[in-house]
């Protein structure tokens, strides 16, 4: 992460919103050209949004929220930092980097994205509630005695319901509806198997119910690798 780049009135508001209106750093210096403001970190990184004193101007129409009139000062070659300053509502104000503020890091969403691992959460025996959270879930219902209840669940992200071990399913000889069946009702997904097909007659059993989803289709969730059925 790295300090934040405020390039929106947006983002100024959204940034200073976290503050409780006590002042911090923001992301842009001009260390290496006094001067020549330029965003470090990101995706902005050595952009260069400002380009001289008070009596400067916005480069290329870029966002910028200096008091008026006043900043950037400078002043002096350590001067080279700026904050969201209190006094002032959040505008912003030319500091050196010895001054002590808090501060808000901003994140690319990419590198949140790729460390976020893969959880595996099993209720085990008896009836479970399996929470999902942020990132890629393999919700395992291994057992019939019971209905575990699913939340959260999110295709999109890549989520998985494996129930491989409830079945004695084969794609190569079998008809995936003969063991699997997923219905609607209350506005939720319930998942019900037949664990050996249709060899003994029909009989489903519910093992699972996806809280809040609807409009699941069977094939589709298998084929896209969000059910494991073998």
């Amino acid at each position: 992460g790295y300090l934040a780049n405020i390039t929106s009135q947006a983002e100024q508001d959204y940034v200073w919103g976290l503050t409780g209106n006590q002042s911090v750093w923001g992301g842009g210096t001009d260390s290496a050209t006094e001067g020549a403001w330029l965003w470090s970190g990101g995706s902005e990184d050595g952009t260069q949004y400002w380009s001289g004193n008070g009596s400067g101007s916005a480069v290329g129409g870029l966002y910028s929220n200096w008091i008026p009139g006043q900043e950037p000062w400078d002043g002096g070659a350590d001067y080279d930092w700026f904050i969201l300053r209190s006094q002032n509502g959040g505008q912003w104000y030319t500091e050196n980097s010895t001054a002590t503020y808090r501060y808000v890091i901003e994140w690319e969403a990419s590198s949140l994205i790729n460390s976020i691992g893969t959880n595996t959460l099993n209720g085990g025996t008896g009836a479970d509630d399996l929470y999902g959270s942020v990132g890629k879930e393999i919700f395992v219902i291994d057992q019939t005695d019971a209905i575990d209840e699913i939340f959260n669940y999110d295709t999109a992200g890549g989520d998985v319901i494996d129930i491989k071990d409830v079945l004695s399913y084969s794609s190569s000889t079998d008809v995936l509806s003969d063991f699997v069946h997923i219905t609607e009702s209350a506005g939720s997904t319930q998942i019900s198997v037949d664990t050996d097909g249709l060899a003994n007659g029909a009989n489903f059993t519910t093992i699972a119910i996806i809280d809040g989803v609807t409009g699941l289709d069977l094939n589709t969730l298998v084929s896209n690798g969000n059910m494991i059925v073998e």
